[in-house]
């Protein structure tokens, strides 16, 4: 099964991905829709984060993997910000399926709104 993800900075970017069992798309309509994206990406970059440290990876190794400097990859990480193109490839070599995380942390953004607390702000 294909499943398209949108990037939320360029629009017209499109990636198919195998074995993904939802369509997760951001696009930002209007600064409500901005703050959830924004809001959904800390919390799924902590459950990234969390893979990482429970596998045992280190900075380096997702470094290595992806290219980028071993200081890029902890900014990613310390500001719960990266892109979707990052955030993929991320999950894809900790053997996470994007879509399932993007999932989980959209629902955590939802009960966050719901229990009158700030989705922009990540706690555990």
């Amino acid at each position: 099964m294909n499943t398209i993800i949108r990037s939320e900075k360029n629009i017209s970017k499109y990636y198919s991905v195998t074995q993904l069992d939802k369509v997760v798309t951001f696009v930002t309509i209007s600064g409500m829709e901005t703050n959830i994206t924004n809001s959904v990406m800390q919390f799924a970059v902590e459950y990234l984060n969390r893979c990482a440290k429970a596998q045992g990876v280190t900075r380096q190794q997702i470094a290595d993997h992806t290219g980028f400097s071993r200081q890029s990859v902890n900014a990613w990480f310390r500001k719960h910000r990266m892109t979707l193109d990052q955030f993929i490839t991320v999950a894809f070599f900790l053997r996470q399926n994007p879509g399932d995380l993007l999932s989980l942390a959209s629902d955590q953004c939802l009960r966050s709104r719901a229990d009158g607390g700030d989705p922009d702000v990540v706690s555990y």
